[in-house]
């Protein structure tokens, strides 16, 4: 599997997590300019949700949440506030989650979703 197939796999679960949460999914791999991407826009209730994803193998030491280092989320921060600016939804709130998935490296397991509300401010 190569890792835009191993990326989309980690977005595919985490936004079916969200779903089954109750959040709605406006946006899934959203390109901003030059900024980068953010990986799922969703709304919990009034509550605007960015969700930055990582898909880890389950071989690799430090999980996904690892990866998501301070500069990761001041990345996220900034494309939030580009995405804002065109938004015309209605909501209250804004919050930044982490899903980290955890994929068994020979396929013998499920992969497994954690999720951090409120990961960072």
């Amino acid at each position: 599997m190569g890792s835009k197939d191993f990326g989309g796999l980690g977005e595919e679960l985490a936004a079916r997590l969200m779903e089954s949460q109750g959040m709605e999914i406006l946006e899934r791999n959203l390109h901003i300019g030059k900024l980068g991407e953010l990986d799922i826009v969703a709304l919990d209730g009034e509550t605007l949700v960015f969700c930055e994803v990582k898909c880890k193998h389950s071989n690799q030491e430090l999980g996904g949440f690892h990866a998501i280092n301070f500069g990761k989320q001041q990345q996220v921060k900034r494309l939030a506030g580009a995405f804002l600016v065109g938004f015309e939804g209605e909501f209250r709130y804004c919050r930044f989650d982490a899903v980290e998935v955890v994929v068994d490296i020979e396929g013998k397991a499920e992969p497994v979703v954690n999720q951090l509300k409120d990961a960072w401010r």
